[in-house]
């Protein structure tokens, strides 16, 4: 008797559900409407976005392919800086301004590039830049901070042991011998792999064959 009443029951239930739906349907008929037409509207939106942005990149690749100056590069990338070359456009920008001895203008869009590209690629090889740029101005402390900052933000990079040592190069420039010993130190110990090891420990041995202005230096902060 048990079992007959709970097989009636869920047959019961189960009509009961099947006269529900339509009746919910009846009921919420215009709801359901909005919502189908709403979802309608975001897919139509989604495809034409879809769309403009391929358009955009079929003509920011175009005229990727024709700017020849960075002029034409930094246009490019202001007038389409969603685009997948705009990046690109920037870079370029920046280093043929600094290859024409425009070294403000070429550190200022190399560090507009950062801030907009922080995890591209190109962005080590951008801070290196920034840091050839500011030793082109003589700004050799300011610069070798740049660079010692390629190892830190990207100590996977192929540019950070040659950062360093350019770090350590400036250091020295500026009379602190102490500093560029911790630059090849840290290219030593933290990349013994890379070729620029062999670089480290020859100008280390250099710097340690002098070693009064080493620890001179060291003591002089």
């Amino acid at each position: 008797m048990r079992k007959f009443r709970r097989k009636q029951l869920k047959q019961d239930k189960f009509v009961e559900s099947m006269v529900a739906v339509p009746h919910f349907f009846s009921r919420h008929a215009k709801l359901l409407i909005f919502i189908g037409l709403v979802a309608v509207g975001v897919i139509a939106v989604m495809t034409s976005i879809g769309a403009y942005r391929r358009s955009m990149d079929s003509k920011a690749s175009s005229l990727f392919q024709k700017a020849g100056g960075a002029d034409a590069f930094l246009e490019l990338y202001h007038n389409y800086p969603r685009s997948t070359v705009a990046p690109i456009a920037l870079y370029e920008a920046a280093a043929m301004l600094f290859a024409g001895g425009s070294y403000g203008e070429s550190k200022e869009n190399f560090r507009l590039f950062l801030e907009g590209f922080p995890g591209h690629p190109l962005a080590p090889d951008a801070l290196n830049s920034v840091g050839y740029c500011l030793e082109a101005e003589g700004q050799v402390l300011q610069a070798a901070g740049a660079y010692r900052n390629v190892a830190k933000e990207y100590p996977d990079a192929a540019a950070a042991p040659g950062a360093l040592i350019n770090s350590a190069r400036c250091y020295r420039l500026a009379g602190k011998d102490g500093e560029a010993v911790a630059q090849y130190e840290m290219v030593i110990r933290d990349f013994p792999g890379s070729l620029r090891r062999v670089d480290a420990e020859r100008y280390l041995a250099e710097l340690e064959s002098a070693p009064e202005k080493v620890d001179s230096d060291k003591a002089g902060g």
